[in-house]
């Protein structure tokens, strides 16, 4: 794919601008609020702020034609190379990574939507309950013949309504990967690079995909994507915790920790590759970093290294 529309190669140059300026060591609280201001000017930015961000997270992932070396050391002379790194992980088919495109289109379709860090509560006229966590854009279709929210992007919580009338459509959420219907119902749905995810709180619903139809009870969790399906070890009735502002870890890989509690915050942490897979458990505060963070170091053998105020990666503990 290849970007036509202007904006879109403005908003890439923009975000440059950014990420060099929020890598400098001389960042101010002045250009902060800069950069906040010119988030909230457009859903666009948002969404390319974002994914920059998960670039920046991910780099020791990217392909061998992305220098991850040369992105830890970006300054203001370097522009030019993050605008070529941008425009290559934008564009390019890399598993993970959503093209400028995609975000802006999701934002134009959704009915309702959340920003990092913020959740919503939305009721249907049939009385269902949808309850949007951080970074969710969905569609509602509420008629005679159909009852369905579009789960675009982001992860929702649905307690369905009461005053559906015999002979109502079934409630169904669609994601890209297949549909949910409700036999019931509470349950949790959440789209992620692997798939979607789907715990059921209570009674139960009715998944179907491409290659496989299953009915899920409460208490069981599953994920499942075009290709395959799988039940969420140590899932169940775990993922909603999110709606307390918690999140649970039952032996899960640092990085996995991070990744989730990234959801809900607009600074850029990275891992060293050597301390990616150490297993944490415990019960964290989504929209406390910080107190995650120093609960973190003195618990494991981490230490972390503050870039600016923005941006730190967790490196191994030195033994000096």
């Amino acid at each position: 794919m290849t970007l036509k529309s202007g904006k879109e190669s403005r908003i890439i140059e923009q975000v440059a601008d950014w990420l060099v300026l929020m890598q400098s060591d001389d960042v101010s609280e002045y250009d902060v609020k800069r950069l906040n201001l010119w988030l909230a000017q457009d859903q666009a930015h948002r969404d390319a702020w974002q994914q920059a961000k998960h670039f920046l997270t991910h780099i020791e992932h990217l392909p061998e034609s992305v220098n991850s070396q040369a992105v830890l050391h970006l300054n203001r002379q370097n522009r030019r190379r993050m605008l070529k790194l941008l425009s290559l992980v934008f564009v390019a088919p890399v598993t993970g990574y959503l093209s400028v495109r995609s975000g802006l289109h999701h934002s134009i379709m959704a009915d309702h939507q959340t920003e990092v860090g913020e959740s919503k509560t939305v009721s249907l006229a049939d009385g269902t309950i949808i309850e949007l966590n951080t970074r969710t854009k969905i569609t509602t279709t509420l008629t005679r013949q159909e009852r369905t929210v579009n789960l675009l992007t982001g992860e929702i919580f649905v307690t369905t309504g009461k005053k559906a009338s015999t002979g109502s459509p079934p409630f169904r959420v669609t994601t890209e990967h297949g549909v949910i219907e409700a036999l019931g119902t509470a349950f949790n749905v959440k789209t992620t690079e692997l798939g979607t995810e789907v715990e059921v709180s209570q009674d139960a619903v009715l998944i179907t995909s491409r290659h496989f139809e299953l009915v899920l009870n409460a208490g069981e969790s599953l994920l499942f994507n075009q290709h395959d399906h799988r039940p969420m070890i140590n899932k169940a009735l775990l993922s909603a915790m999110w709606r307390k502002g918690l999140f649970v870890a039952t032996s899960v890989p640092l990085y996995r920790l991070i990744e989730e509690l990234g959801r809900y915050h607009h600074r850029i942490v990275s891992i060293d590759k050597l301390i990616r897979h150490i297993q944490v458990s415990g019960t964290f505060d989504i929209y406390d970093l910080n107190g995650t963070l120093a609960l973190l170091l003195d618990t494991l053998p981490i230490d972390i290294v503050y870039r600016t105020k923005w941006w730190l990666t967790i490196v191994p503990k030195s033994s000096a």
